[in-house]
C-alpha cells in the first residue's frame, strides 16, 4: 500500500447494464494498492440491486487489499436507498 487516495467518479446509472465496466474501473483503481478508494457518486442518477451488488463488490475488494473505501457526494435518493437496505451502516459515507 501507499499509493495515496484514488478517486473514481461514476456517472449516470449504476445498474446491470454497467456492471462490467464499473467493476473493471474498481479493479483498475486498486491495481496500485492505494491507501483509500473514494467513489464520487455526485453524477449518479440511479442505482438498482445490481448496482448495490457492485458497491458490495468494491467493498469486498478493498477489504481484501486493506484499502479504505468511502462513498462521497451521494445524492439524496441514493442515500435513502442505502439507508433502507442498511448499507449505510456498512459503507463509510462522507
Amino acid at each position: 500500500m501507499g499509493a495515496g487516495a484514488v478517486v473514481v467518479a461514476w456517472q449516470g446509472r449504476v445498474d446491470a447494464a454497467n456492471i462490467a465496466s464499473q467493476r473493471a474501473q474498481i479493479d483498475d483503481s486498486l491495481e496500485g494498492d492505494p491507501d483509500s478508494l473514494l467513489i464520487d457518486m455526485s453524477g449518479v442518477s440511479f442505482v438498482d440491486s445490481s448496482g448495490l451488488g457492485t458497491l458490495v463488490y468494491a467493498l469486498n475488494e478493498c477489504q481484501q487489499r486493506g484499502t479504505a473505501l468511502s462513498l462521497t457526494k451521494v445524492p439524496g435518493d441514493i442515500l435513502r436507498l442505502l439507508q433502507r437496505t442498511m448499507l449505510d451502516r456498512v459503507f463509510t459515507i462522507v
